[in-house]
């Protein structure tokens, strides 16, 4: 009642089964879409081949931000939060605020090697792999994030928070 979390289904994650893929809140009269945004196997593994062999530049938005608009397009949201990036990002698109609040972790060498060993999905693992080979070990990818978002009066603004880094 103080804090009420909404959650939604990573791709990563092998105890999340039982959450939704997209979620819907209203707060303040606010409409917030949720959804980690890992798009079907072929769209994502099309994209990531993509932005490797510098067909994009930087994490490719582009084609997310057209995705997540399809998916809340009957909706109403003025928000559309998501993640799978681990990166920070705050941009209207038609009218709509897209918000990914980045990750609280470093994404790194050891991040993703771990993830190469740890995680329950085949195309994250191959994927985790191309990119540890694109980086020296000693490279940062992204520093950690969050966002605000204050909602008051039907009104809202954001912020996205720099945090210091935690080595684990």
């Amino acid at each position: 009642t103080v804090a009420p979390v909404y959650a939604v289904r990573g791709d990563d994650e092998i105890d999340t089964h039982y959450l939704p893929e997209k979620r819907i809140v209203e707060i303040d009269g606010i409409r917030i879409g949720i959804h980690h945004s890992h798009r079907p196997f072929r769209e994502e593994l099309l994209s990531r081949l993509k932005s490797l062999l510098g067909l994009h530049k930087g994490p490719t938005w582009g084609a997310v931000q057209e995705w997540l608009l399809r998916t809340f397009k009957n909706d109403d949201v003025q928000i559309i939060v998501f993640g799978h990036f681990h990166r920070p990002y705050s941009e209207f698109h038609k009218g709509i605020l897209l918000l990914n609040p980045g990750s609280i972790y470093k994404m790194s060498f050891d991040a993703l090697t771990y993830r190469i060993n740890h995680t329950a999905s085949k195309t994250r693992r191959i994927t985790a792999r191309l990119e540890r080979r694109m980086l020296k070990s000693d490279r940062i990818i992204h520093p950690p994030t969050v966002a605000l978002i204050q909602i008051e009066n039907q009104q809202f603004s954001t912020e996205v928070i720099s945090l210091p880094y935690v080595d684990y």
